[in-house]
């Protein structure tokens, strides 16, 4: 996989881009063989764009297969219902690759690698344009004791509200409502939990999210802004959202709350206690199981955010503009 990288970037160097990133505090350096390729990668880590300096912690290699023809191995057989993803981990723990019918990444752990192929970019699924290579950069961070949740996070000044639930319990909803009203935006999906002495920093990863079509509905003023999935089936669409409001988003933030969202049939949205095994039970099976290889330590790491952070049901109303006013109400409640 190097030495084909090496060998698109060689044959096409017009095509080829390079810039730095800061992931959770470590520094990456991305390079990319293919120019729509490179410009969605860049749209989806926008806000973590820094300077090429020194050496990296991380190398991220990827190539278009379409636009280098140089080619990668794939499963051939092209599934129009579905997306099937496997992964899998060496005996020892050192190599994770990720293969889909169009494209295959490998990480290297002990060199801090990922190099990967696509096999255009014109057809990429829309979570590999919204988090490229999440999955892989999961397995990396792990090392480095930063688990990915499968959370949203806003900041209200410097207190962090973590959203946790299953998928539709109004995470995204809640986030990006947050957003536009001014607070500032860390993840809808996936973020990074990192154990601190202070307690837990929460690490936004991507400048994007995905929301269901019905779902964009219930914000007017971003429908313009939304890109639509290549694949019929894929029923989101993407918010690059640093294009959208720029600056607004942010790197890190102190976590102070876990937040249960759920929709309930009243106008207003209140929150109340939750306790810690509510929270566990909610944040835990999607996150731990998300890792290429589920661990006891991932569990472990979850299990003491629920414990040492204070949660709460947050009650969704049919208004959403009201669900940043009940955060906030939270947020000033929890950093007294």
């Amino acid at each position: 996989m190097e030495a084909d990288f090496a060998y698109a970037r060689a044959t096409h160097p017009t095509a080829f881009f390079r810039f730095g990133l800061r992931i959770a505090g470590y520094r990456a350096t991305v390079e990319i063989v293919g120019t729509e390729l490179a410009a969605t990668m860049r749209r989806a880590f926008s806000h973590l764009i820094t300077p090429v300096t020194g050496t990296p912690d991380l190398t991220i290699r990827v190539w278009d297969e379409a636009a280098t023809g140089v080619p990668a191995e794939f499963s051939r057989e092209r599934r129009v219902d579905d997306v099937e993803i496997l992964l899998r981990v060496s005996e020892d723990g050192r190599y994770v690759s990720e293969r889909r019918d169009l494209s295959v990444s490998w990480l290297d752990t002990k060199s801090s690698r990922i190099v990967g192929c696509v096999s255009s970019a014109s057809c990429q699924y829309l979570d590999e344009r919204a988090r490229p290579q999440h999955k892989l950069i999961s397995a990396w961070l792990d090392e480095r004791g930063i688990q990915f949740v499968h959370a949203g996070l806003i900041g209200a000044g410097d207190t962090g509200i973590l959203f946790v639930g299953n998928g539709g319990a109004g995470k995204s909803t809640s986030s990006v409502a947050c957003l536009r009203a001014g607070l500032g935006y860390l993840g809808d999906d996936f973020v990074g939990i990192e154990t601190t002495e202070r307690g837990f920093t929460g690490h936004g990863l991507f400048s994007s999210c995905l929301l269901n079509v019905h779902h964009l509905e219930r914000f007017p003023d971003l429908k313009p802004h939304a890109v639509t999935a290549h694949q019929a089936f894929e029923e989101k669409s993407i918010l690059y959202l640093e294009d959208v409001f720029p600056g607004a988003l942010r790197r890190s933030v102190g976590i102070a709350a876990i937040m249960l969202p759920r929709v309930v049939q009243k106008k207003e949205t209140t929150y109340r206690r939750a306790s810690k095994s509510e929270a566990l039970f909610a944040i835990a099976p999607t996150s731990v199981m998300f890792l290429p290889r589920p661990s006891h330590r991932a569990f472990d790491r979850v299990a003491d955010l629920a414990e040492r952070v204070p949660a709460y049901w947050l009650e969704l109303g049919s208004d959403i503009d009201r669900i940043p006013d009940a955060v906030k109400a939270l947020a000033a409640e929890v950093s007294r």
